[in-house]
């Protein structure tokens, strides 16, 4: 719809005037100008150019297919790319008659005219987070800010607005109502080296009551590449990792302080968890009471995180027990435990009346062994056991019923009790939300979980201080999963397993193990990452399938990454994070009878020659680096031939020291 009018005797360029706002798509073609465009297959309705183009020479035929894309608005000129170019870019090519003609058309967007713009005006606050930041880091947690200027309090009012990144959406607000002339919209964006890459372009699209859209202007930023190279790089990541939420602006630069100086992942987390000793704590609560109450830890990573995403949060801005608890109860109240264990948590006190039907210490007895032996792998004492159901009834008769009956010096008149509604181990405080368990039971498991140690040295249950397991096995387990994350079920051992094979070691063994091990360094994997757009994930009848396929690199498996197995080259060694700029090591491609060692290229020269015939298929071409004889380093590019493994240099030159 709309019309079209010829500008400077019709071959330059035209005006578009559509009849409304839109999607449009239109397609410009490169006419010889002569009889010669009026091909069988060509009517004149078709297109067609009265005027003689004389710069062209007579070897050149029309309708080569050629289309480009422009975003414009309406009256503007649509010039196509070939424009005003010398006259060999058009080919000469027989096959032209053969092509489906119209086959192809640029998408124009047309957008309200120019002076109807006027009445919203968006730009970039230069004074938002995201762009007065040096650099930004991957994870962190950062606002860009939009200031909006409508014309008159008549115009038109935004009712959404979109945060593009790289044109992708990052972020998007649904704008209340305002009469203001003058207003700024705020976006939270959580940075992410995987989707934008180490540089992000900003762009606000606001949207009017009549769905017309209108665009700032455009500001950018870096983001500091995440890479093994460089550990701090992964703080904003690691910090994420360990607490469930992302960094602010202020906290990254208080955490690239801290990390400053590390040579390693690990020491990057140490460096972290030194600052803050509790960081960790909260999670290792969750994860210990998951082993305590059903002898097992998560069924996979995606379970743990469901739980953390939840009560992480909670635990963070509450402080107390409560919430420690709430999770305790939710598991012992759960059909799993009752599945597990056959039932449901008994009556652990209850009134004397019912003394004769209930043996609440033969309960208390069954309930603490299960649980002990559950954390410890071992039955417990017969003291264990008597101590155990004292501390229960203390911790009631303490904070809920002083003078409990079962207690030496309690009450012994009947109270009453009810099995229905309530229980009676429930605290009157907490309803109508009691403890569905119990309060002596979640109480229990909550004391072995945090390990408190009491005065005079003691702990909770005798002959227990040697077998301090929060630090020794739940925090390590709690590492693993923080850190793998969704790798943490790729290894054949479960998490407690790979974990119990961390006892022993001190927190910096521990966490060179979990850092330095494939499952974590696999995280930065972003050239080979499966949600990258150029990777395919092979077929395969294996639940974790590793297999995968570039167009340009052809098939490998990144299981043992930064190790990965190429089907024609071996073992290598890879080092980048984006497909420009790739380095690998490898022992068993050569040049001559000498290892390649170190060798550069990418995506294009990767590829290949661009040299027509079959045996070429196999040459691929790389950059060698070695040492010279000055000890400096010397470079050439080489020829290699994927099927023998063999590269030849093309001549070697100086790169200096």
């Amino acid at each position: 719809e709309g019309n079209f009018s010829e500008m400077l005797g019709g071959y330059y360029s035209m005006v578009f005037n559509p009849s409304d706002p839109g999607d449009y798509f239109i397609t410009v073609r490169k006419l010889y100008g002569d009889i010669r465009d009026r091909h069988s297959f060509v009517s004149s309705s078709q297109g067609h150019m009265s005027s003689n183009i004389s710069f062209l020479s007579n070897s050149h035929y029309g309708w080569e297919k050629m289309w480009s894309q422009q975003s414009i608005y309406a009256g503007s000129s649509f010039s196509p790319v070939w424009q005003r170019q010398h006259a060999d870019y058009w080919h000469q090519d027989a096959s032209w008659q053969r092509r489906t003609h119209w086959a192809g058309a640029a998408p124009i967007r047309v957008v309200e005219a120019a002076d109807n713009q006027g009445d919203i005006v968006i730009t970039l606050n230069s004074a938002s987070l995201a762009l007065r930041a040096e650099k930004l880091l991957d994870s962190q947690l950062t606002q860009l800010m939009a200031n909006v200027q409508r014309s008159s309090r008549n115009a038109p009012k935004l009712v959404k607005a979109f945060l593009y990144g790289n044109e992708s959406i990052l972020s998007e607000i649904d704008l209340l109502e305002s009469s203001t002339t003058n207003s700024t919209i705020i976006f939270e964006w959580e940075v992410s080296f995987m989707e934008s890459g180490a540089s992000v372009e900003f762009t606000v699209v606001g949207v009017d009551e009549q769905n017309r859209k209108y665009y700032s202007n455009s500001a950018s930023n870096e983001i500091v590449e995440l890479s093994l190279d460089n550990p701090a790089s992964a703080v904003g990541q690691i910090y994420e990792d360990l607490t469930g939420t992302s960094a602010s602006a202020e906290q990254i630069a208080s955490l690239s302080n801290i990390a400053e100086g590390s040579d390693s992942v690990a020491e990057v987390v140490a460096s972290l968890l030194a600052s803050s000793p509790n960081m960790l704590e909260n999670m290792i609560d969750l994860v210990a009471a998951q082993h305590i109450v059903y002898g097992q830890l998560f069924d996979s990573f995606e379970e743990f995180e469901t739980i953390t995403e939840y009560w992480l949060p909670i635990m963070n801005a509450d402080g107390s027990e409560e919430p420690a608890k709430r999770f305790i109860d939710s598991l012992l109240s759960s059909s799993k435990y009752y599945e597990t264990f056959r039932g449901s948590v008994p009556h652990l006190v209850g009134a004397p009346t019912f003394d004769k039907l209930v043996n609440y210490r033969e309960n208390r007895d069954s309930f603490a062994s299960r649980h002990f032996t559950i954390k410890y792998g071992r039955n417990p004492s017969t003291l264990q056991l008597k101590q155990a159901s004292r501390r229960m009834l203390d911790y009631w008769s303490n904070n809920h019923e002083p003078g409990y009956w079962e207690l030496a010096t309690g009450l012994t008149a009947p109270q009453a009790d009810s099995f229905t509604g309530f229980r009676r181990d429930t605290a009157q405080s907490r309803r109508p939300t009691p403890y569905e368990a119990g309060e002596c039971a979640v109480d229990f498991i909550y004391e072995l979980a945090k390990e408190f140690v009491y005065p005079r040295n003691q702990s909770y249950l005798s002959y227990t201080s040697n077998y301090v397991l929060r630090d020794s096995l739940y925090r390590p387990a709690a590492l693993l999963y923080s850190l793998h994350r969704e790798n943490v079920d790729i290894s054949d051992k479960s998490v407690i397993q790979q974990a119990r094979e961390l006892q022993g070691l001190s927190i910096n063994q521990v966490l060179a193990s979990i850092t330095q091990s494939s499952s974590y360094q696999r995280r930065l994997n972003i050239i080979f990452h499966e949600d990258s757009p150029e990777v395919t994930v092979l077929p395969s009848g294996l639940s974790n399938n590793y297999w995968k396929s570039m167009p340009w690199f052809g098939a490998f498996m990144d299981k043992e990454y930064p190790w990965i197995y190429h089907v024609d080259l071996g073992w290598m060694y890879s080092n980048g994070t984006n497909t420009g700029d790739i380095w690998f090591y490898s022992d068993n491609l050569k040049v001559g009878s000498e290892e390649i060692g170190w060798f550069w290229t990418n995506k294009h020269v990767f590829e290949g020659p661009s040299m027509a015939g079959s045996e070429y298929d196999n040459q691929r071409f790389i950059f060698l680096m070695r040492k010279d004889a000055d000890g400096g380093q010397e470079g050439s590019w080489a020829l290699l031939d994927i099927t023998t493994g063999q590269a030849t240099p093309y001549g070697w030159l100086p790169l200096g020291k």
